[in-house]
């Protein structure tokens, strides 16, 4: 009986020992089913940050990259006060080119297809006074502004009309008059 009662104890023991094990491993599991469900949200939550970041920086570059189009749009446009300086301008552009100018009239127009609470057109008239050399390159600095310049109208005379039927090439050195109507983006 002593053997049975030594077996007993040995069964006992391991058994208990064996349920401690078990218990450790199942805590173990737990810790490391825990673990894991934490490194796992925290991929994820890295992952769309890391995407998140990756849509910032192409939107920075995006932004970076227009910016230049933008500057030129604005450019291309009168600023709110600055149709004083956009005719000085003019005037400026028109006496570097050996012409006198005289500006008719300035209207501001709000153009019903192009409605804007933005924008407006400065529509300018004028009438110029010089040589031909003169008036062409005039015409050609116009359209060549940074500012976006639409030339509704262009004309161009000279003393002595010619007849239909007569071609004569251009007498540079006769005063022409011409009278021109342009008109421009301004901000309001």
């Amino acid at each position: 009986m002593n053997q049975a009662s030594f077996l007993k104890k040995v069964i006992a023991f391991l058994s208990l020992v064996s349920l401690a094990l078990f218990g450790a491993i199942y805590f173990v599991y737990q810790e490391i089913k825990i673990k894991n469900e934490k490194v796992s949200s925290v991929e994820q939550d890295l992952s769309q940050k890391s995407t998140r970041y990756d849509y910032l920086l192409s939107t920075k570059k995006l932004i970076e990259n227009i910016e230049l189009d933008i500057k030129k749009i604005d450019n291309s446009v009168v600023g709110k006060s600055g149709d004083v300086a956009f005719i000085e301008d003019l005037e400026l552009l028109a006496k570097s080119n050996g012409l006198k100018i005289e500006i008719e009239s300035l209207n501001l127009e709000n153009d019903s297809k192009n409605a804007s609470s933005t924008i407006t057109t400065l529509k300018v008239k004028a009438k110029t006074e010089g040589d031909w050399a003169g008036m062409y390159s005039f015409v050609s600095e116009i359209e060549s502004l940074p500012i976006k310049i639409k030339i509704n109208r262009f004309a161009l005379i000279t003393e002595g009309e010619l007849t239909s039927n007569q071609t004569k090439p251009v007498d540079q050195n006769k005063n022409w008059q011409g009278s021109f109507e342009i008109s421009v983006l301004k901000y309001k």
